[in-house]
């Protein structure tokens, strides 16, 4: 949204989930409009999966497989960073396990809320699209838990394929389940579920958590050391958004309070 400046961080990549966009999901956030002057500083970039991300998921990751390659060329660092919301960590997953020559343009990835084994919710909001649409939307599908994508992707993608960081809520009421065994949690990703370091009154869901506060610095680690993020270096008094008042300003602007615990840590 700002151009391309060569920014000691290199670029990073933002993918939106399912029925979102960038504008939606991104632009009154964290990850817009202050991941470009932390650390290192970075030229943040976002893609616009097509049809909002309700086709076909297969297809949609092309988009990302795309933007990986061409925004490597252009990056400072010949790297990309991607950070994920929802069904974006499915999309860049599938690219980096399809597309892997592209595997050594990525920094790191940091999935944030990423249904990687699928969704518990996908059958009820298919019954919900059957009644109201006469049919369901393919990524709604494919997201659901024992979908066939998800069978393919997970043959050799059920792994970090890259330094990869999995951030995730208990709260979510989107991507479930996320208690034993946890869709977000992928083998060889620092896996973190942001109750476990900011305790139960975290109150963050689906729809909050790109703006949230412990998210977005777990991020920044993540990113400045193009590696998995490592939690012992976020202190746990960063979960509170009132340590930033810019972060608190922008949840409060990007979708108001509803309800959150902003001094939980």
């Amino acid at each position: 949204p700002f151009g391309i400046q060569g920014k000691a961080g290199g670029i990073v990549l933002l993918v939106h989930g399912t029925s979102g966009s960038p504008q939606g999901t991104w632009a009154n956030g964290p990850y817009v409009q202050l991941l470009p002057n932390a650390g290192p500083g970075f030229d943040v970039c976002w893609v616009a999966l097509p049809n909002a991300g309700l086709g076909d998921a297969q297809a949609t990751a092309e988009y990302v497989a795309y933007n990986i390659k061409s925004l490597a060329a252009k990056s400072k660092t010949g790297k990309v960073g991607l950070v994920s919301h929802s069904q974006g960590g499915l999309n860049v997953q599938w690219a980096l396990d399809f597309w892997p020559a592209y595997r050594p343009l990525v920094s790191a990835f940091v999935g944030i809320a990423p249904d990687f084994h699928g969704t518990g919710e996908g059958g009820l909001a298919c019954l919900a699209e059957n009644i109201t649409l006469g049919g369901c939307q393919s990524s709604i599908i494919q997201q659901t838990i024992g979908s066939h994508f998800l069978g393919a992707l997970l043959t050799k993608g059920n792994q970090a394929l890259v330094p990869t960081t999995s951030i995730f809520t208990t709260y979510d009421e989107v991507i479930q389940p996320e208690i034993n065994p946890v869709t977000s949690q992928l083998n060889g990703a620092t896996n973190v579920r942001v109750q476990d370091y900011c305790g139960a009154g975290y109150l963050v869901e689906h729809t909050q958590i790109p703006y949230a506060s412990y998210p977005y610095y777990l991020a920044v680690n993540a990113l400045t050391n193009k590696a998995r993020a490592n939690p012992a270096a976020v202190p746990s008094s960063l979960c509170a958004w009132a340590q930033s008042a810019a972060l608190l300003t922008l949840f409060r602007n990007g979708i108001g309070l509803l309800g959150e615990d902003l001094t939980a840590v």
